[in-house]
């Protein structure tokens, strides 16, 4: 056997070995998916705000560690409600070393499962030592995420395509699993990474530490960035102020459900909407500047 020949017999077992070490043996994870290396500076940047107000009593808020099924990666929504709340980081369900990533968008995820571009990297961590299976493992980093009161925001945990997270099987995609009153846990999807097959419904498996802001408010956005809204019987009308300038501007109007019931980019910082196009209720304004800085507002319509 030429060295050639012997190189190639090396490499193939070398392979065998790295897939026999990644075998899924649960449903979701018979066609385990090769790692992507996904270069975060392409992704939206995610500015963190300055929260005030009175903190309440934190706490933590638990979906279920029965595993039984898993994937690369889950996607889920949480509710805030009736204060603003602030998360402070999540505790995961692994049991393999490696890369895992938390990315979010505001809203639901539903119809972005396979669109990365409308997702936020939030942060990154290699977990050198996870607990045993089904023992809650910290994720390691603080996230420092407001969600307001009423809004909902959701969640993409995910391994590198070579680490998995645990899930359950769930009963209803986008049904309530854990409520305490302060925050409540839709159930999800698995995914496959990244953005890629996906199956539901499936319970994330995790701890969300977080704080209730009572009382509270957000200052200092970057450069001085603010939406004004006012109504009136016909007209939304929607100004973005600013100091730095603008070289694209992408609106979205988001319900309460976090449905999106308006979105476009717009040239100008000024525009108006009609009135008629929008039930009485809640809804949050969300815009993004420049591809990289989003800010929100919330407007109430009688």
């Amino acid at each position: 056997m030429n060295m050639k020949n012997i190189y190639l017999l090396c490499v193939a077992c070398t392979m065998y070995v790295l897939t026999s070490a990644h075998t899924h043996t649960t449903a979701d994870k018979k066609n385990p998916s090769a790692q992507t290396i996904i270069d975060h500076s392409n992704f939206r940047k995610f500015e963190a705000e300055v929260i005030t107000g009175t903190v309440g009593n934190c706490d933590t808020l638990q979906t279920t560690f029965a595993a039984g099924n898993g994937q690369d990666g889950n996607f889920f929504t949480v509710i805030a409600g009736p204060y603003d709340i602030l998360i402070n980081t999540f505790l995961l369900n692994i049991d393999i070393a490696g890369n895992y990533f938390v990315y979010f968008k505001f809203g639901s995820y539903a119809g972005f499962e396979n669109d990365s571009t409308e997702w936020i990297f939030l942060a990154g961590n290699n977990i050198a030592s996870p607990n045993p299976n089904n023992v809650p493992t910290p994720f390691g980093l603080p996230l420092n995420i407001q969600i307001l009161a009423g809004d909902s925001m959701s969640f993409y945990v995910t391994g590198d395509g070579l680490t998995d997270v645990n899930y359950t099987d769930g009963t209803s995609e986008y049904a309530v699993y854990n409520d305490d009153g302060n925050l409540k846990i839709l159930e999800g999807k698995g995914v496959q990474y990244p953005w890629a097959l996906n199956f539901s419904p499936r319970i994330w498996n995790g701890i969300i530490d977080y704080c209730p802001l009572i009382g509270s408010s957000v200052n200092d956005v970057p450069m001085g960035f603010e939406i004004n809204t006012s109504t009136t019987s016909e007209l939304i009308q929607l100004e973005l102020t600013g100091e730095a300038s603008i070289h694209s501007l992408e609106m979205k109007i988001f319900n309460v459900n976090g449905q999106q019931m308006y979105g476009t980019s717009v040239a100008e910082r000024k525009f108006n909407l009609s009135r008629s196009n929008f039930a009485a209720g809640i809804y949050t304004v969300n815009a993004t500047i420049n591809d990289e800085i989003t800010i929100r507002k919330k407007i109430i319509i009688n």
